[in-house]
């Protein structure tokens, strides 16, 4: 009898970290984390990045920035010029199952299952029956009720069950009786993570997919803005521990689906700390930044910490990336002095801060803005004051890694775990060979003695074609609405 075909699931939990796992199981509230420590291989992800887009194609082609391209939230997966691990395996004939990792829109048409991610641009899944969960992720915050109840029933009917039905009246109830956007936030993010949760289930035991990768965002998001709130009194006091609670629940289901022939592996990209200053408490005006710049709707912008981010997208010429700099670069206020600091480019991102003196004024929404090229302009135009100001923020190298199953170390600390080096050892997993033009190696670490005599490790040149990767004059463009709808997701997630 031939030897069954060795089967890898990859969860990723978006801003998980050992800081906040480690007491919560310590007070024996996350059962499964702890028996991941205890019978798996684990440690922290390092790397120096911080762009969640950025670090998670990074761990799954197992290559540097400069070889991947220009990742940016919402853009077209096309764009990328390196394959990610479940495109590799695919291309090799393996049956795969994605369910929401980044940058996954369009998705791939394959013998298996792709739900994009939560930034996606349109609804579209394969096999398309399944786009009704995608409308319900993506209908906007505050949009058609009715609309949104009946993407919830059809995706009800398809993955519902009894926890997300008394989630979805605890979500009614709490917009009929305390309607604060605080409180009903966190109670439909809990009802949709709950769905995932059952998709997932329902996709993996029905596709069966040798590879599959499920990417948790809903820890980054309660991170953000609820960490003011962390174990203090009051009604938000448990919202972050309890969406590790759940996090753990569902990690319990997956732990206890496995066979022998089929691995585990938990990731997160980056740790959480808090803000140490309010430079998050101004939301770019992306429109005016847009005709300031003389740029179409492809420029987008995010804030990333204390920096705002603003990707020109891969149509820009090089000296259209220079005079938007520039532009931004020349910005002076009225005593003189600039508006921004640390304005640098990188690849097609302009990078930027705000300067100390607009930060700590009170009444800045007057102050006067000149440019080098252009009518001038009120701060208060090109930057709004938020009502509600998000207090997490993202800490690079403090990610959570696991590796559980039979040919795993088992209780065994690694250390830091390079990001690089996570992709060519989940191929070797599924028996497929590392390439050379990776810029990490098989980890030996994970593995016990016997497993790793019997994993096979090649290598090849490269997965990637010469024609990888979408040009410019290719790239899609979008509707207004379209632009509007990921904006108004990214500033409900805590990016603007």
């Amino acid at each position: 009898m031939a030897e069954k075909k060795q089967s890898l699931i990859v969860l990723g939990v978006d801003g998980a970290t050992w800081d906040l796992v480690d007491p919560l199981i310590a007070r024996g509230e996350l059962p499964n984390f702890r028996q991941l420590k205890e019978r798996g291989a684990w440690g922290e992800v390092q790397t120096t990045y911080l762009g969640s887009p950025v670090i998670w194609t990074a761990i799954f082609t197992g290559k540097d920035r400069e070889k991947f391209g220009d990742p940016f939230f919402g853009i077209d997966r096309a764009r990328l010029r390196a394959r990610r691990i479940w495109e590799i395996a695919a291309r090799e004939g393996l049956r795969i199952g994605v369910l929401h990792p980044l940058l996954t829109w369009p998705p791939l048409e394959t013998d298996g299952f792709v739900i994009p991610d939560i930034f996606a641009m349109g609804p579209e899944t394969h096999p398309p029956r399944y786009e009704y969960f995608q409308k319900l992720y993506l209908s906007r915050h505050g949009g058609n009720l009715l609309q949104q109840a009946y993407y919830f029933l059809r995706s009800f009917l398809l993955a519902g069950g009894p926890d997300v039905a008394f989630s979805a009246l605890r979500f009614l109830t709490s917009t009929a009786l305390r309607p604060q956007f605080l409180n009903t936030f966190r109670r439909r993010l809990e009802v949709v993570t709950r769905m995932d949760f059952r998709l997932f289930l329902k996709l993996y035991r029905t596709y069966r997919p040798q590879l599959c990768a499920f990417h948790l965002h809903a820890v980054d998001t309660v991170s953000h803005k609820y960490w003011q709130y962390k174990d203090k009194q009051g009604p938000y006091g448990g919202v972050i521990n309890h969406f590790y609670r759940l996090a753990d629940h569902f990690l319990g289901r997956v732990m206890g689906s496995l066979d022998e022939h089929t691995s585990l592996v938990v990731l997160a990209d980056h740790g959480f700390q808090e803000i140490q200053d309010e430079r998050n408490k101004f939301e770019l005006n992306v429109p005016v930044l847009r005709t300031l710049l003389d740029a179409d709707q492809n420029v987008r912008a995010v804030r990333i910490g204390n920096a705002y981010i603003v990707n020109l997208g891969s149509g820009v010429d090089p000296a259209a990336a220079s005079r938007m700099t520039e532009t931004l670069a020349g910005a002076v206020l009225q005593d003189g002095n600039p508006l921004f600091i640390n304005v640098h480019q990188i690849d097609q991102n302009i990078h930027f801060r705000l300067t100390r003196r607009i930060l700590e004024s009170t009444t800045p929404d007057t102050e006067e803005i000149s440019f080098r090229d252009g009518a001038p302009l009120r701060f208060g135009d090109l930057f709004r004051q938020k009502t509600f100001v998000d207090t997490g923020t993202h800490v690079a190298g403090r990610g959570i890694f696991a590796a559980y199953g039979r040919r795993f170390r088992s209780g065994v600390h690694l250390d830091k775990v390079n990001i690089f080096d996570i992709t060519p050892t989940l191929l070797a997993l599924i028996g497929l060979p590392a390439a050379r033009d990776m810029d990490g190696e098989v980890d030996r670490r994970w593995f016990h003695d016997q497993a790793l005599k019997d994993l096979q490790l090649r290598t090849i040149e490269t997965y990637e074609e010469k024609t990888a990767g979408k040009n410019a004059a290719d790239e899609a463009t979008f509707t207004d609405q379209e632009v509007e709808d990921l904006e108004e997701r990214l500033k409900m997630l805590g990016y603007l």
